[in-house]
C-alpha cells in the first residue's frame, strides 16, 4: 500500500509540474502577444501585400492588373538596377572592411588614453545625427568652394582644389563610402569596447607569460574574443547597406551623376513613387528582401561553421 501511495504522490507531483509549466507557457505567450501582433501588422502583412502587388501592374490609383512574373523579368533585364546593385555591393564591402576603424579606436580607448571618455562621446555623435543632416553637411563640406577645398589650398594642394567631388563619377562613390563609414563607426566603437571589456584579462596574462607581443595578443586573444561582435556588426552593416542608404544618397548626390551613385533603394523610389509603377517597385522590394535574406543566411552559416571548427 505504501508503494502505491508513493506512486500516486509521484504522479501528482508530475501533473502539478506539467500544469505549472503550461501556466508559465501561457503567461509567456500572453506577454509576447502584443509584440507578435505589432510584428504581424507592421512587418509581415506589408511584406505579403508587397509580394501580391509585385505580381500586378498598378499605378496606385486604378485597379491592379495581374501580370504574373513580368515585373521580375523586367527587373532582371534593367541595366540601371544592375548598376545600383553593384553600388550596394561595393558600399557594403567598404563598410565591412571599414570595421577596422572602430576596432582600432576601441582598442585605444580601452587602454584609457588621455580624454578617452570625451573621445567615446565624440565618436558616437555621428550615429545620433539624421542621415539627411549628414548628407547636407557633407555636401556643403565637399563643394568646390567649401571647407575641404580651403583645407587643400592651405596644405599647398591647389591641384586637388576646385574639384566637384560628389559630381565626378570617379570620386562620388568612394566619398559616399567614406561618409557612411564616418556615420556608422561610432556604434562599432561602443560595441567593440563592450566586447573587449568582456574578455577575460587572464588570457592576456597567459599570452604575456608565453612571450606574446602586443600584436600577437591582438591576433590570438582580442580578435577571437571579439568574433561574435564582429559577426553581429557585419550582419548589421550588411542589412544597413541594402536597406538604409536612400536618405544618404538622396541628400548627397540624388543618385547621380547619371546612375553612378544610385542604389537599389533609389531605383525602388524612382519606379514606385516617381514613375508610379507600384508593381515594379514592389518587385524591387521583394528582390532586396531576397538578397538580404540570402546574404545574412550565408554569413550566419559560415560563421556557425567557423565556430564549430574552432571549438574542436
Amino acid at each position: 500500500m505504501s508503494s502505491l501511495g508513493g506512486v500516486a504522490r509521484a504522479q501528482k507531483t508530475t501533473e502539478n509540474r506539467a500544469t505549472h509549466r503550461r501556466r508559465i507557457d501561457l503567461s509567456a505567450l500572453f506577454l509576447l502577444a502584443p509584440a507578435v501582433a505589432i510584428l504581424l501588422v507592421f512587418r509581415v502583412a506589408p511584406m505579403v501585400y508587397g509580394a501580391w502587388i509585385s505580381l500586378h501592374r498598378w499605378d496606385g490609383i486604378t485597379d491592379p492588373k495581374f501580370v504574373g512574373l513580368r515585373n521580375y523579368s523586367r527587373l532582371l533585364a534593367d541595366p540601371n538596377l544592375l548598376i545600383s546593385l553593384r553600388n550596394n555591393v561595393l558600399l557594403c564591402a567598404a563598410l565591412i572592411v571599414g570595421m577596422i576603424v572602430p576596432l582600432v579606436i576601441a582598442i585605444l580607448l580601452h587602454n584609457k588614453i588621455w580624454g578617452w571618455q570625451l573621445f567615446r562621446l565624440v565618436f558616437f555623435f555621428p550615429a545620433a545625427i539624421s542621415p539627411l543632416v549628414i548628407g547636407l553637411y557633407w555636401s556643403a563640406f565637399l563643394r568646390s568652394d567649401g571647407p575641404f577645398d580651403v583645407l587643400l589650398r592651405t596644405l599647398r594642394l591647389d591641384w586637388l582644389s576646385h574639384h566637384l567631388w560628389l559630381a565626378d563619377p570617379s570620386t562620388a562613390l568612394p566619398w559616399i563610402a567614406v561618409i557612411l563609414i564616418w556615420s556608422t563607426f561610432g556604434v562599432g566603437v561602443i560595441l567593440f569596447m563592450a566586447g573587449i571589456a568582456g574578455i577575460n584579462p587572464d588570457l592576456y596574462d597567459a599570452a604575456t607569460v608565453d612571450g606574446a607581443n602586443w600584436f600577437q595578443s591582438l591576433r590570438h586573444v582580442t580578435v577571437p574574443g571579439l568574433m561574435p561582435i564582429i559577426i553581429f556588426w557585419s550582419i548589421q552593416l550588411l542589412i544597413f547597406s541594402f536597406t538604409s542608404l536612400f536618405a544618404f544618397i538622396y541628400a548627397l548626390t540624388g543618385g547621380g551623376p547619371g546612375h553612378s551613385t544610385s542604389v537599389i533603394e533609389f531605383e525602388l523610389y524612382n519606379a514606385a513613387f516617381l514613375g508610379r509603377f507600384m508593381g515594379y517597385g514592389s518587385a524591387i522590394g521583394m528582390f532586396i528582401l531576397l538578397i538580404v535574406f540570402a546574404l545574412v543566411a550565408l554569413v550566419m552559416w559560415r560563421s556557425g561553421r567557423r565556430v564549430e571548427e574552432t571549438s574542436y
